[in-house]
């Protein structure tokens, strides 16, 4: 599968847009977003943001102020300090 910036861009504008504090927050995910992407091209470039650390696991809006370790089920997701910058360079 083909790395596609376009759905990159995409990815972190979505996550960058939920609210981490957010108590009724689901959280972002594959599914969710919306457009011509499929699930598995979505979930490919989720895992490689997560890899490149991008973007983390985080249970900031479940209330807990500790990283999730990706078994956590309530962990959402959110953009690390490289990630705003990277969005901030595809914007451009």
């Amino acid at each position: 599968m083909r790395r596609n910036m376009d759905l990159v861009q995409e990815i972190l504008s979505e996550v960058n847009k939920s609210n981490p504090f957010d108590l009724d927050s689901e959280g972002f995910h594959a599914g969710r977003l919306h457009g011509q992407w499929e699930i598995k091209k979505v979930s490919y470039h989720l895992v490689l943001l997560l890899e490149e650390g991008l973007l983390a696991r985080s249970t900031l809006h479940t209330g807990k102020w500790h990283e999730g370790n990706g078994q956590d089920e309530d962990a959402g997701l959110r953009l690390t300090w490289k990630g705003h910058d990277l969005l901030e360079e595809l914007k451009i």
